[in-house]
């Protein structure tokens, strides 16, 4: 746009500047043939003047002829030849002065070459010089000098006729030239307003209505996008209160089984297990969710440490291989060359990743078995493949996949469930983490083939490698938490839990008293205040948003009379900027809510007695 206004700018000055400077000289010009003009008209007048004098003088004489034969020539005849005369030098005195002032006009030389010429010079001059001869004679010359004038004025009169003829001959060519010349000045003119007008629309107009033209047309696209952008998104509210309203079913409803005690003692911890499985869930799709909003804005942040990929591969093996055996299905992990012991990414999101691509090959395989296959191809890049008999996905669905609030199809969302933001998530990860993925193959009702490629640049030391897989699995989550109740004891600390919601403090203190904790509660800011002053913690457990005083301003004052004191926020707040945010408050920690009792327990005991 600044482009097209500097065009416009820059053509309607020059036009401009043309356009006067064609007008200037056009005025000129004009003026010119006008002041021309001016002097062809008293050009002809005085001629005509000229001519009638001499012709009066003529007949003056003629009249004087007779009048002398019969006697009878009047003072006044006389007089009236003088004036006559008189004018007629004056004309010829006007008409040298014409010649002298126009001499220098070209259009105008060969009219004055005209009245240069000595014989019409020499007759006019001497009719008049005869004519003045008559003013004075007497009566024995009068008869000869008037037949001499008459003769010279018949002479005159002839080489005026013809002068003059002559003279309008070449002053109607001029005066043609004159027409041609304002002819071709006002084509000039017209010609360079219609250049000016074809500049102006080819520089200005045209750009600026393609401009117009392509963003309308971007604005309908934008337009659709955003429409078909806004079903997507309702198609996705939807399909989430689904996904969050079947797990909180499952939950409420065996809870409210367990509270009326209508569950046998036998199937509660089945019951248990099923709250567990669908507490989880809902956890994953409110991680999913948080994920693609920060992928939307942009403020998803990547950490890159140099990890063993083995370990990786076992907890990604030891988490689904129990996924994969409820279903009847194989699970393995290979490699199909050595590939490199070690890779510089961000684990945690490279985990989430892989759980992505193995969970979903899980969910949509009904039978046969799910394969996760190593390479180092001869580019150096590490390839990994997940390979499945699945469902499958048809070549014109496959585009809704890398799609954010999209699934293949609404049949998929009904049979399968899911957000629909698993494979989204785990494509950006990959672009974050200098690796590409992509589907390889697909063939529906005999599998799909997932392809992760990690670039090379991933690897700083190339020369270690891994020959194949060996698998760890870990125990169950009731014997982890079993260790932590027989290794982490924590009866030699004491610790201050502080939310507001009366329920969560019950539910720390209940983790921590299980290992021997000495645990003390409080419920909002100033009281936690008063028992920091009067007790001596080791640590401090905060929730950051409470009424009257939030978390930020309780550590604030805390760190005041115990700068040595150490108060860990616990929040549901997540966001790596909330974390941030902790730290730069002065907050020793970060834990988020929800938390298992052996994560809790697990962070406490390495912060307090191994770190």
């Amino acid at each position: 746009m600044k482009k097209l206004k500097m065009n416009f700018l820059i053509f309607s000055l020059l036009g401009l500047i043309v356009i006067i400077s064609v007008s200037a000289f056009s005025i000129f010009e004009h003026r010119k043939i006008i002041k021309q003009q001016q002097q062809i008209n008293l050009l002809y007048k005085t001629i005509n003047i000229s001519l009638s004098e001499i012709h009066n003088i003529s007949e003056l004489v003629g009249s004087l002829k007779g009048a002398n034969q019969r006697s009878l020539i009047s003072v006044d005849d006389i007089d009236t030849l003088k004036e006559l005369i008189v004018k007629a030098k004056q004309n010829e005195d006007f008409l040298i002065q014409w010649i002298n002032n126009n001499k220098n006009d070209h259009d105008m030389k060969e009219i004055i070459k005209i009245f240069m010429q000595k014989e019409f010079k020499q007759r006019v001059n001497r009719f008049i010089d005869k004519a003045e001869d008559l003013i004075d004679f007497s009566l024995d010359t009068q008869v000869e000098r008037i037949n001499n004038i008459q003769s010279i004025s018949k002479m005159s009169q002839n080489s005026l006729d013809v002068l003059f003829s002559k003279v309008i001959e070449k002053v109607s060519v001029v005066q043609k030239r004159f027409i041609k010349k304002i002819e071709r000045i006002g084509l000039f003119l017209v010609s360079i307003c219609l250049l000016e007008i074809l500049f102006v629309w080819l520089f200005v107009f045209t750009p600026l209505y393609n401009m117009i033209k392509k963003q309308h047309d971007s604005l309908n696209e934008l337009k659709d996008t955003l429409e078909n952008a806004s079903i997507a998104k309702n198609d996705f509210i939807a399909n989430i209160s689904h996904e969050i309203r079947t797990p909180m079913t499952a939950i409420i409803g065996y809870i409210d089984l367990l509270k009326r005690n209508e569950i046998p003692g036998e199937e509660k911890a089945n019951a248990y297990d099923i709250i567990s499985r669908n507490a989880d869930h809902l956890l994953c799709l409110i991680d999913e969710v948080l994920d693609i909003s920060k992928m939307e804005s942009g403020k998803l942040a990547v950490y890159s440490e140099t990890t063993n990929i083995n370990s990786i591969l076992n907890e990604v093996f030891s988490l689904m291989q129990v996924k994969a055996k409820l279903k009847n299905l194989d699970f393995q992990v290979t490699y199909k060359t050595p590939i490199y012991k070690f890779i510089k990414t961000d684990p945690k999101r490279f985990k989430q990743i892989l759980f992505n691509l193995v969970g979903n090959s899980i969910k949509f395989t009904s039978n046969g078995s799910i394969n996760l296959n190593l390479r180092v191809n001869k580019n150096n890049n590490l390839e990994m493949r997940i390979v499945d008999t699945g469902c499958g996905i048809e070549e014109s669905k496959r585009s809704f996949l890398f799609k954010p609030f999209t699934q293949a199809d609404n049949s998929i969302k009904r049979k399968y469930g899911g957000t629909g933001l698993g494979l989204v998530i785990s494509e950006r990860l990959a672009s974050k983490l200098k690796a590409k993925l992509i589907i390889e193959k697909s063939t529906p009702g005999k599998g799909t083939t997932m392809l992760i490629t990690f670039s090379k640049d991933c690897f700083e030391d190339k020369t270690v490698l891994v020959d194949n897989f060996y698998s760890k699995v870990n125990n169950s989550s009731a014997n982890q938490f079993k260790k932590y109740q027989n290794e982490f004891k924590l009866g030699r600390s004491k610790i201050l839990v502080v939310d507001d919601a009366k329920e969560n403090v019950f539910l720390f203190k209940n983790y921590l008293e299980k290992v021997k904790a000495n645990v003390d509660v409080a419920f909002e800011g100033r009281e936690a205040l008063k028992k920091i002053k009067n007790n001596n913690y080791d640590l401090v457990l905060l929730d950051l948003q409470m009424p009257e005083m939030s978390g930020y301003e309780v550590v604030s004052e805390a760190k005041k009379y115990c700068p040595s004191l150490k108060i860990f926020a616990l929040t549901a707040h997540a966001m790596e900027s909330e974390k941030t945010k902790t730290k730069k408050a002065g907050f020793d920690g970060h834990i988020t809510k929800p938390i298992s009792a052996e994560d809790l327990i697990n962070i406490i005991y390495n912060y307090l007695y191994v770190s």
